[in-house]
């Protein structure tokens, strides 16, 4: 059986039920990623808020006074915004190469190949998720949250953000295999903007 990754979806064997049904194996090799890539790390995941923060204070401080609005109004926005750049960028150019991160267990068992994505866009989404946090705090702060059954529309919407990301690793994994200058073309991509 050949790998497969978006056929027989709604088949006997669809893709989707493979994925689900190999969802410990997934979170396993998300979980592994994140312990390597922080292993002997003082502070541990809480760098993946550093560039976030840092970049949210830089801008807040120039822009604010250049368009004439309140600091509480504009850095929540702000680092929000950043949050989720940074977790769909870390998406795409990590899943430019996750195949190649698969291809040991590729090699062992005909699996769906969308679960390699998934391992990043699952990696990503931890930052991702800490950010998220870390911005309700920041606007709890600064503005007061009015509405606090409204932060339950974020459910659906982080959801669906989560579904994009893996779909544009998945197509981004599949181009990297095909021309190996997509990963360099996403990140001058992601330098311009």
């Amino acid at each position: 059986e050949r790998p497969r990754l978006l056929v027989g979806i709604s088949g006997k064997h669809g893709m989707l039920r493979d994925v689900w049904k190999l969802r410990y194996f997934w979170l396993a090799l998300a979980k592994h990623d994140l312990k390597d890539r922080y292993r002997r790390s003082v502070l541990g995941i809480a760098w993946s808020l550093l560039k976030p923060a840092g970049m949210t204070v830089i801008l807040t401080l120039v822009f604010s006074s250049v368009f004439q609005v309140s600091i509480r109004e504009y850095a929540p926005f702000l680092f929000l915004g950043i949050i989720a750049w940074q977790f769909v960028t870390e998406s795409i150019l990590q899943g430019c190469n996750s195949f190649r991160l698969g291809s040991t267990y590729l090699r062992v068992r005909p699996i769906p190949i969308a679960i390699f994505p998934l391992r990043i866009v699952l990696s990503a989404g931890t930052h991702g998720l800490i950010g998220l946090v870390a911005a309700g705090l920041v606007i709890w702060f600064c503005q007061g949250i009015d509405h606090p059954l409204a932060l339950l529309s974020l459910i659906p919407a982080a959801m669906i953000f989560t579904i994009t990301a893996w779909s544009l690793a998945c197509i981004c994994g599949i181009l990297h295999t095909a021309f190996s200058d997509t990963q360099q073309i996403a990140e001058r991509s992601e330098e311009r903007r």
